[in-house]
């Protein structure tokens, strides 16, 4: 551009021109946008890496490098950053002496080498971001050399500490999923659902840091129930729906493929539930739609080679139902789903292995689609989300029962949505939750509940910026009381206090 304009016989154009250019024959730098700089460091000249610390105040470029003799060392190909929360610019990676792993900040006035354990192995040519909103910085990909294969992980840095993000592909947004977990082999099975009128026939499977698709099914179906089998020691499938047809058969899946069981069983159904039963070493199954105008009552349980009906009595015949298992009192919960009338129910039930009996009828607001599992670290069952309430929208809120009664509790989470797949992960400790709808689209998110928080992320940025500080749709109480729990807290790199205050009373209301 410059050439175009002649700069050549411009002598004050020339000198501008090399004194914005000469620091700039090497690779990659970082904006301080507190400082109103562009630092840049090190990179390659053409025959060796650099050391040197430069930055750029809009008109000249200026060598820094503070006082300090801790210096990162020479080296290009590296990732740049500016993290804004803590007004540092981060280094990290690249090759110079051999393919390195640190983290270095500079803060203006000296270099700091972070100690961590560093986003994996040695990397060349990351890239690397800083999301503003979530307040980390994002390094995606690189290789440790030539002859090594390139990364598809991404790694997380929030503070000064590292943390591996779940890489590679995901599964596809989808409703009406299966999911059970696989203790033997510590991997969550997701399996079939349906985005928009499609079903699915993958399966896939999560280890707590990334999803990997494992096979396409010679069968596809929705609204279909997994769990457990702890005598075969495999993954049981039951029932679901495909098309306008319902289905009764059953498959287990042994880590590598399926196989379908031919054991007479419960009769076709779908959105019926199904949980693992740990003290008899029983799947049991209750509920669900026939496709006619009678809804399922009896209650089945799998013993590892096949099916028997053990209960007709009970709660009355409903579907879209959940239900999860407390081992701290060896007890089946059952919460909520949709009768025969298609009326919402809300009602609390407990199996022993021998009978039902009602729990509870106060608690959550009727709903169906919802999702339950158990957590170990509060030795409670949690439910989140379903479709319900007076106003007929999306639910977003989280309960606990501890079987007793029903308490609300406020983590950032998921935004509202319904028929979700949730399960226990017990090799972590951890909730999964994958997928639903919104009710206008399906979702693809993962999500991790452990404790009372929700793990995967905190309080998404359009949420905060209107109040609704526990994301379930509506600025009120909650939110409120929410607000003074955590009040100094950091979440997403920003203090909750004064500013989300005030944002939750000028939204007052809003949403509900």
């Amino acid at each position: 551009a410059f050439a175009q304009t002649g700069f050549l016989g411009c002598a004050d154009c020339y000198r501008a021109f090399a004194a914005a250019v000469n620091p700039l024959i090497r690779r990659l730098h970082g904006s301080d946008s507190h400082r109103g700089r562009v630092v840049l460091f090190g990179g390659w000249n053409g025959s060796s890496a650099l050391g040197d610390t430069h930055e750029w105040d809009g008109g000249s470029w200026t060598e820094v490098g503070g006082s300090s003799s801790a210096t990162p060392p020479i080296r290009r190909n590296h990732a740049m950053t500016y993290d804004s929360n803590r007004r540092r610019t981060v280094i990290y990676g690249g090759q110079g002496i051999g393919e390195r792993r640190d983290t270095w900040e500079w803060d203006g006035n000296e270099w700091l080498e972070i100690p961590s354990d560093g986003a994996g192995d040695e990397r060349i040519s990351p890239a690397m971001a800083y999301d503003e909103a979530r307040g980390e910085a994002v390094l995606f990909g690189g290789s440790r050399g030539p002859f090594y294969p390139r990364s598809d992980e991404t790694w997380l840095r929030r503070g000064t500490e590292w943390t591996r993000a779940a890489g590679g592909p995901t599964p596809p947004e989808r409703k009406g999923a299966a999911i059970a977990y696989d203790p033997v082999r510590g991997r969550v099975v997701l399996n079939g659902g349906y985005s928009g009128d499609t079903a699915r026939p993958d399966t896939w499977e999560y280890d707590g840091e990334r999803w990997e698709r494992r096979v396409i099914s010679s069968f596809s179906r929705r609204n279909h129930t997994m769990a457990w089998d702890p005598i075969g020691e495999r993954v049981i499938l039951y029932g679901g729906g495909l098309g306008s047809t319902l289905r009764s058969d059953t498959w287990a899946w042994d880590g590598e493929q399926w196989e379908q069981l031919f054991a007479p069983g419960p009769p076709a159904l779908e959105r019926h539930a199904m949980v693992t039963d740990t003290a008899r070493n029983r799947v049991v199954l209750f509920g669900g739609d026939s496709g006619l105008t009678v809804l399922s009552e009896g209650t089945w349980e799998w013993d590892g080679s096949e099916w028997s009906q053990v209960s007709t009595t009970g709660p009355a015949g409903r579907h879209g139902h959940a239900m999860a298992y407390d081992p701290a009192r060896e007890r089946t919960v059952l919460f909520g789903g949709r009768d025969n009338s298609g009326e919402l129910l809300h009602d609390t039930w407990e199996w022993d292995g021998s009978n039902w009996h009602e729990a509870s009828t106060m608690g959550p607001l009727p709903r169906d689609g919802h999702a339950m599992a158990w957590n170990p670290a509060r030795e409670t069952v949690v439910l989140f989300g379903g479709f319900g309430d007076s106003t007929g929208e999306q639910l977003g809120d989280t309960w606990e029962w501890d079987g007793w009664q029903w308490e609300r509790i406020n983590p950032p989470g998921p935004s509202p949505r319904s028929n979700a797949a949730a399960t226990l992960d017990t090799g972590r400790g951890s909730i999964i939750l994958f997928g639903g709808t919104d009710g206008t689209a399906q979702i693809g998110e993962t999500w991790e509940f452990g404790g009372s928080t929700a793990t995967s992320m905190q309080i998404p940025p359009a949420a905060r910026e209107r109040g609704d500080l526990n994301n379930d749709g509506c600025v009120d109480f909650q939110d409120f009381f929410f607000l003074l729990d955590n009040w100094g807290e950091v979440i997403d790199g920003e203090t909750l206090g004064f500013d989300d205050f005030l944002a939750l009373l000028e939204n007052w209301g809003e949403g509900c």
